[in-house]
Parts: structure tokens; C-alpha cells; sequence
């Protein structure tokens, strides 16, 4: 979050001030690179001044989100409305765990106080909805490899975490 403070730092003492909820959701979105991190905190401020709002919450960074990645947001809307409630739980697992997982991890994050024998059955659950959304064409924000599944792209992480409701 300091790099992201440091090049958001520069609106210290302007008009308009970004809260640390944003900005450690800016650094998230962005993978901390300072161009991407730059374009979205001017689109934010811009709309932030179109707004008249002279301090920027959640509320405002997640709609400019939804303007400035559009595609992501609409893939990720789509994806979550059309799924059965198995796909929607492995996806919030594996986005919970922020890092590529196999569907044992993700089923032992979900349910982290049932035993081995209790988390198989739900593990092979995860891991057939999993499969199935990574086979289809159309959608791009899944990926696997070997038995690791991962959400690679961050702007797509946070679409399926607005989509979800984990944001």
C-alpha cells in the first residue's frame, strides 16, 4: 500500500482525498503498477470533482470500476448470475485465497473446521464446477494449470468480487 500512497499522495492537500479502504483497493486492482494505478485514481478523481464529492469511498471507486472495465464487470455478471450456487462458493473460495489453488485448498478454506473425509466430496464438487467454467470459450477469466486454478487478471478478481458480493 505505500507505493500506491505514495503515487496517490500526490492529491495530499487537494480538494478531493481518496480513504484507505480505496487505496488499498486501487493497489489490488492495479497489481501496484504505477501506470495503471495513475489511470485509475485520475478516472477516480475526475469523477470524483464531476460528483462534487470531496472525499472518495467504496461506493464511488466501485462504480468507476464498473465504467472503466467494463467487459470484465459484464463477463464476471454474467458468469456469477448464470452459475449454480457450487460454482458461485468455489469462486469465492478461490478468490478468498488470492493465490492459484488446487479444489482441496479452496474446499479447506471454505469449510475449514470440517475433517479430510468431510472436505473430498465437496473438493470434487469445486473441482467439477471449476473444470466446467474453464472449459467454456467465451469466458476468459478463469484459468487452470496442472490442477491449480487461478483468476490471473486483477481487474477480473475484483469484477467477480462486485459480482459475488465480497465488496
Amino acid at each position: 500500500m505505500i507505493v500506491v500512497r505514495k503515487l496517490i499522495g500526490r492529491l495530499d492537500g487537494n480538494l478531493i482525498q481518496f480513504d484507505d479502504d480505496v487505496i488499498a483497493r486501487i493497489g489490488r486492482i492495479s497489481s501496484r503498477l504505477p501506470k495503471h494505478i495513475i489511470s485509475i485514481s485520475n478516472t477516480l478523481y475526475n469523477e470524483a470533482l464531476k460528483a462534487g464529492k470531496h472525499a472518495v469511498g467504496t461506493a464511488l471507486l466501485n462504480q468507476t470500476f464498473r465504467n472503466m472495465y467494463q467487459k470484465q464487470v459484464q463477463e464476471a455478471m454474467i458468469l456469477m448470475n448464470n452459475a449454480p450456487a457450487t460454482t458461485r462458493s468455489a469462486f469465492k473460495g478461490l478468490l478468498l485465497l488470492r493465490q492459484p489453488a488446487t479444489a482441496t485448498e479452496i474446499a479447506a478454506r471454505l469449510y475449514p473446521t470440517a475433517d479430510a473425509e468431510a472436505q473430498a466430496p465437496i473438493a470434487d464438487g469445486i473441482q467439477a464446477a471449476l473444470e466446467r467454467v474453464s472449459a467454456l470459450p467465451s469466458i476468459t477469466c478463469l484459468s487452470k494449470v496442472d490442477d491449480h486454478f487461478d483468476v490471473p487478471d486483477p481487474a477480473y478478481v475484483y469484477a467477480l468480487e462486485l459480482a459475488l458480493g465480497m465488496v
